[in-house]
């Protein structure tokens, strides 16, 4: 150990080792550059929480905590550190740091050799490990983490999509009906109706005003009614398995 670097309230002490490890790996960029590695949607409709990583390169990959992926339906940051093994295809968890887009502006993710914020950061992680200690995943609270991002937009006078959260909303019930096979469940209306309440919010802003409510009036009919209320005893918690597992 050679000698301590002080800064301010930080001390630094170096640390070498004649040990070493044999340990192949890429780093997230250099596999995305390469064309060795693709990161794209769960399936076409994508689902927040989640993304695909295709590794075709023999070696390894690593992707960083907090390593912001742009493109496809909407910009994620990853929520834990992930070493990828070589030729292989798994499901990695995500965040989502876009507001203003549900929608495809390419087919695959880009790295734009950037992380997330230290304060964002430091939330997540203590989110994602207090998922994965309760339930054995790795989650972030979803909600939370747009609601500080919005506040950072307004503190330097960005303006996010209000809808944003509205259309995630709407496009999950299109996802889950259709990774399910089925027809429409109380807890579709359930989803239905957080969208409505979002929309309701964007009133609110003048540039959003007149397609929120043009959209609050296309969600109506698909709302849960008085007698579906009445049969689930006016139930408000989400039960669908495809819900749960990322908006509660």
């Amino acid at each position: 150990m050679l000698g301590s670097n002080p800064t301010k309230n930080l001390t630094i002490f170096p640390l070498f080792s004649s040990y070493t490890l044999d340990l192949d790996y890429l780093m997230l960029d250099e596999a995305l550059s390469e064309g060795v590695t693709e990161i794209v949607e769960v399936g076409r409709e994508g689902t927040v929480p989640q993304l695909k990583v295709v590794n075709k390169s023999p070696k390894m990959v690593l992707i960083l905590d907090g390593e912001e992926l742009v493109g496809a339906k909407q910009n994620r940051i990853v929520n834990t550190t992930i070493l990828i093994q070589g030729n292989t295809t798994v499901v990695i968890p995500v965040s989502c740091v876009e507001q203003g887009r549900w929608f495809y502006d390419s087919p695959r993710f880009s790295s734009k050799e950037r992380v997330m914020s230290p304060s964002l950061r430091a939330m997540k992680s203590e989110q994602v490990q207090f998922s994965l200690r309760s339930s054995g995943d790795y989650r972030s609270d979803q909600g939370a983490i747009w609601e500080e991002i919005s506040e950072k937009a307004e503190r330097r006078g960005a303006r996010s999509p209000s809808m944003a959260m509205a259309e995630i909303y709407e496009s999950s019930v299109t996802y889950c009906q259709n990774k399910e096979n089925r027809k429409r469940k109380y807890d579709d209306g359930l989803v239905y109706q957080k969208a409505y309440d979002e929309y309701q919010k964007a009133l609110n802003d003048p540039n959003f005003r007149s397609e929120a409510r043009r959209r609050m009036n296309n969600l109506k009919p698909y709302l849960p009614t008085d007698e579906e209320k009445f049969m689930n005893q006016n139930r408000q918690d989400l039960k669908e398995t495809c819900y749960t597992e990322w908006m509660n």
